[in-house]
């Protein structure tokens, strides 16, 4: 097992691809801490890893209050003795408003993607300083690289939009790099995964069946991207095998971006 005995905070870890996550992990022998503001869906992922022989526990909180992070951080390193994995993501994406261009609206979406990324890594980063060690995965968005997808380029504007979850997405991905350089001394590890779209049962819900093939068609592998296929990417930041990576961004999405 490739987590064995290790200790990972999955922050949005309840559903989607946040569950994906916990239970990939849980299979690699990882103790699993679910950090996510819907108490009664973190412990049915909890409960269902426990069922399987895994290791997890539930904890309801708001990322974005560094207080409620830091008093589970706490909780969680006197229980296990360590953090050696933080997985930052939490965000606004299958319930966000993408028609609410009010900058009200922009701070909150702000407030969940970004800063609940900083609250929780620094909730952690205590801990893992003082074990000499450890690898912080924030999940950014392959939104934050599409400047002018069609539905920007053909829209009548009366006000310029905020865009605010690609703003946020963008956000994270500068985080990570400075975070990189800031805790590498410390040998602590920061990574960002931008994943496509993903068919997660929010998307499934939301995105037409033709939205998703076209997608799909645009990609270079020709496929939709599913939760499962993050997770690999994931867990190979979260292991050993990339104890020499960070301050990278990396994508999956199966080609549908491309960077130079």
């Amino acid at each position: 097992m490739r987590l064995a005995e290790r200790v990972v905070v999955i922050t949005g870890g309840a559903q989607g691809i946040g569950r994906a996550y916990a239970e990939r992990f849980s299979a690699e022998g990882a103790v699993v801490e679910i950090v996510d503001k819907n108490a009664t869906l973190a412990e049915e992922t909890a409960s269902a890893i426990r069922r399987t022989g895994g290791v997890a526990h539930a904890h309801a909180l708001d990322v974005t209050s560094q207080e409620d992070m830091r008093t589970a951080a706490s909780s969680i390193a006197q229980r296990s003795g360590r953090i050696d994995v933080l997985i930052n993501n939490a965000a606004l994406y299958g319930d966000i408003d993408f028609e609410d261009m009010s900058l009200e609206y922009l701070e909150t979406v702000l407030r969940i993607n970004v800063i609940g990324v900083l609250s929780a890594s620094r909730a952690v980063f205590p801990i893992m300083r003082a074990q000499n060690g450890g690898s912080i995965i924030n999940i950014g968005s392959t939104a934050a690289y599409e400047f002018t997808p069609k539905w920007v380029l053909e829209t009548d504007y009366q006000e310029i939009p905020s865009f605010h979850y690609h703003l946020s997405k963008a956000a994270v991905i500068t985080l990570s790099k400075f975070m990189a350089g800031a805790l590498g001394k410390y040998q602590i590890r920061v990574n960002c995964v931008c994943p496509g779209l993903t068919l997660t049962s929010a998307t499934i819900n939301s995105a037409s069946p033709e939205f998703r093939e076209n997608f799909a068609a645009a990609s270079a592998i020709r496929r939709n991207v599913y939760p499962d296929d993050i997770a690999g990417t994931v867990l190979y930041l979260a292991s050993d095998d990339s104890e020499m990576v960070t301050g990278q961004v990396i994508m999956v999405d199966g080609g549908y971006i491309i960077p130079p």
